[in-house]
């Protein structure tokens, strides 16, 4: 079995204590100011989504058993281009829900340190949460063309149900 690191757990630790220092910021408030930072940074980058065949293609070249010789191309284009800040490879649920499935604990940890190097991290939303995030940035467009670029005041907040006054809409830097 793999266990963290204990420059890992320091690392948890110290955010814990960090966390415990602001009890006036809610989870979510943490939460969503994480998603518009990582928004932010990876909207900066393109976008490319790899299938559960491909990790495993590439994980395979990344474990010296490359099955083409365009595998390892590719792959090292991905690594370049990752490592140059040109494009970041998101993880989706249903790839994750895959790797978890591998029987093998060799090449289940090789494909979770692959797509650690290319993903940095980032997962595509889940369904259920796209969906709601869709449906949020649909009605925002829709009020925006509406209302002339400003929220009518007296509105209603859908995130926590309560009403709040809007002043003018901004543009958004991010979205998720």
């Amino acid at each position: 079995m793999v266990r963290p690191s204990t420059v890992r757990l320091n690392e948890h630790a110290q955010r814990l204590s960090e966390h415990l220092k602001h009890p006036d910021v809610s989870l979510r408030e943490h939460v969503e100011s994480k998603m518009g930072a990582l928004s932010i940074h990876v909207l900066q980058r393109r976008r490319v989504y790899l299938d559960t065949r491909y990790w495993l293609i590439l994980r395979d070249v990344a474990m010296g058993r490359p099955r083409r010789a365009g595998d390892v191309a590719l792959l090292a284009a991905l690594r370049r281009w990752v490592q140059a800040g040109v494009i970041v490879c998101p993880l989706g649920d249903g790839s994750l829900l895959e790797v978890l499935r591998q029987s093998d604990e060799t090449t289940r940890l090789a494909t979770a340190r692959l797509i650690d190097e290319l993903s940095l991290g980032v997962t595509i939303q889940n369904a259920q949460d796209r969906l709601t995030t869709e449906v949020m940035h649909f009605m925002l467009r829709v009020s925006l063309i509406r209302f002339g670029g400003h929220f009518p005041r007296g509105g209603y907040d859908v995130h926590n149900g309560s009403k709040d006054e809007y002043g003018p809409a901004e543009t958004p830097t991010a979205v998720f």
